[in-house]
């Protein structure tokens, strides 16, 4: 429809009155609320908008009147309850026993000597920067109003040490101090690793897991596999054990039953032992104990002597700039950061490594990029299919002249000769079988070209021993689906703009597989870092993770949120902290003790 030109539209205007509500309902209700805006600026005051913890300031402004009950300073710092492994007034040595529920909420106490120890490959989070920052123990500090024969300078260097600041609120309040609280104050110096339920509850899976790991799980055709056990006739092809997946003394027992079934005792353990290999994913927001969490877990494993490849920093291999090798199966291989990983799992698990065998066809099959031989050959394939072609088109004329039969023949032997030829480069070409798994290792470490190889093979033959328990713990596991900082021709005008994904890279695309299920005898637990990606594009069911198998890490209880301000005022990281102002601090930060110790390190 076409409007002509001039033509204005006609609207309508309505003078619409202003309603004036002159009831004594509108009167009233306007009257309760200017006096109901009145008490809010009262109450609206910049002084306590800024100080909002000032509890006293707070009660004169509300006419809040009332004794105020003050928190007893003694019971909350340097107090030798809240370390697990503190006996005596004396950091002692952690033992399993340690890991029970009435522990919950409370700290490990570690000086930087015995954590090393414990830890040679690292610690996840944000636990190595305290260990940067600790000074080893604080038994040789001595403070300002405990020197004797010395007068303790206004200005010295322990003027304002939290434990001179403590001593004086005891003096305040008129409690006598004590000097074996001075002492006991000197020797709570150390790392510490809050026990979380969390923990608990993962340690006591892996509890049940050690006791009861194998996988009893029936077939359809259980009644044919039991009449082949009994004969003798499967045992080659279950590992020395009958065709349901038990083990041979299960099988032998079985025998034993004239029935032809199990045995009461076989029925009587067989409810009990009925575990598998699990995988674990822990995740949660920044700052709620992810990374202490699994640091808690492996330390439990190790004392329990499990079998521990744990790998605290994941982002090395995304971020540290190193030599890379690409593979034939377009991997990227890095040779140094191969070998590292190697000497770190040598470190810890030296013992197990060498009672375990090398199986040398594990060895044969397995390639430089850790990818399997007859994988890495297909890539040949469509060479071999052109010479093939070549070299027929130049004898068609006696091709021609065979029959079909002798031609599929002819074609068959010329495929098998070409590929048998195909070369490629293995760890038995330039060295001998090594007796176990530790030499293996040992072969990695001296030359780093075969690293990566050996990590393969190593973990293939990891996934078939059932003689020791496995934990393969990673932390930062989320920066593996992201890209590098590596750049490659080949990722050009890609959505990667370039970069390389972090899964293009060997050890990282090993480690990302959630695969505990093909381990005869190992746990799987893995925890997520959000300090530099965000946590909302995170979809772990992409990955064949279940939901239940995934753990969330929450903020800190009031408790364990008490022990670890505390623990920080010990350690000296905050300064003459106010312990009535927990329950504020507590409020703000949500109990979140990334947040807790930003803000109260640059409030004290």
């Amino acid at each position: 429809m076409k409007i002509p030109r001039g033509f204005v539209r006609p609207f309508n205007t309505y003078n619409i009155p202003s309603i004036i509500n002159n009831s004594k309902v509108h009167s009233t209700y306007r009257e309760n609320r200017k006096r109901n805006e009145d008490d809010l600026m009262k109450i609206y005051n910049k002084e306590l908008v800024a100080f909002p913890y000032e509890e006293e300031r707070f009660n004169k402004l509300l006419n809040i009147h009332g004794p105020v009950k003050k928190k007893n300073v003694a019971g909350f710092f340097f107090n030798p309850e809240m370390y697990i492994n503190v006996k005596n007034d004396r950091v002692g040595s952690v033992t399993p026993s340690h890991f029970a529920i009435e522990n919950v909420d409370k700290c490990f106490l570690f000086e930087k000597e015995h954590l090393d120890g414990f830890f040679p490959e690292g610690l996840a989070g944000e636990l190595p920067k305290d260990i940067l920052m600790h000074g080893g123990g604080g038994t040789d500090r001595e403070s300002g109003t405990q020197t004797k024969g010395k007068e303790a300078s206004p200005d010295g260097d322990h003027q304002h040490d939290n434990l001179d600041v403590f001593l004086r609120e005891l003096e305040r309040n008129q409690i006598a101090p004590d000097h074996r609280l001075i002492k006991k104050a000197q020797q709570l110096k150390g790392v510490g690793l809050l026990f979380r339920k969390l923990a608990y509850e993962i340690v006591d899976e892996l509890k049940h897991f050690e006791e009861n790991y194998k996988l009893r799980k029936r077939r359809d055709s259980h009644k044919l596999d039991s009449y082949f056990a009994q004969r003798g006739e499967c045992a080659s092809y279950y590992d020395g054990g009958d065709a349901s997946g038990d083990s041979a003394e299960e099988a032998r027992s079985m025998k034993g039953n004239p029935n032809g079934g199990y045995s009461s005792s076989y029925h009587s353990g067989h409810q009990r032992m009925s575990y598998k290999s699990r995988s674990f994913l822990i995740d949660g927001k920044r700052g709620t104990g992810k990374s202490c969490i699994l640091n808690s877990v492996v330390l439990w494993a190790k004392l329990n002597q499990w079998l521990v490849i744990f790998v605290p920093d994941v982002k090395k291999y995304k971020f540290d700039i190193n030599t890379i090798v690409r593979s034939n199966t377009n991997l990227y291989i890095q040779p140094e950061l191969s070998r590292q990983f190697l000497e770190d799992l040598v470190k810890t698990n030296e013992s197990f490594l060498k009672k375990l065998k090398v199986d040398k066809g594990i060895l044969e099959s397995t390639c430089l990029d850790g990818t399997h031989l007859l994988y890495n050959k297909k890539i040949y394939d469509d060479i071999i299919k052109k010479t093939i072609d070549a070299e027929v088109a130049n004898d068609e004329q006696n091709y021609n002249a065979l029959s079909e039969r002798e031609k599929n023949l002819y074609m068959q032997k010329l495929y098998k000769f070409y590929y048998d030829n195909v070369k490629i480069p293995n760890l038995l070409d330039k060295f001998s079988t090594p007796p176990n798994l530790l030499e293996l290792a040992h072969i990695g470490i001296n030359n780093a070209s075969y690293a990566n190889l050996c990590i393969y093979a190593l973990f293939e033959h990891l996934k078939k021993q059932t003689e020791f328990p496995l934990l393969i713990a990673v932390d930062q596991f989320n920066f593996n689906l992201s890209v590098s900082e590596y750049l490659s021709i080949n990722f050009e005008n890609t959505k990667y703009n370039g970069y390389i994904p972090t899964y293009y890279f060997t050890i990282p695309k090993l480690l990302l597989k959630w695969d505990a299920n093909k381990y005869k005898r190992c746990v799987k637990i893995v925890s997520t870092c959000w300090d530099r990606e965000n946590r909302r594009n995170f979809r772990p069911e992409l990955l064949g993770i279940h939901k239940r198998d995934v753990k969330t890490a929450r903020n800190f209880t009031l408790r364990e949120f008490k022990n670890y301000v505390a623990h920080l005022y010990n350690q000296d990281v905050i300064y003459n902290f106010d312990v009535n102002k927990l329950e504020y601090f507590y409020m703000l930060t949500g109990g979140n003790g990334f947040q807790a110790r930003k803000l109260l390190t640059t409030l004290y």
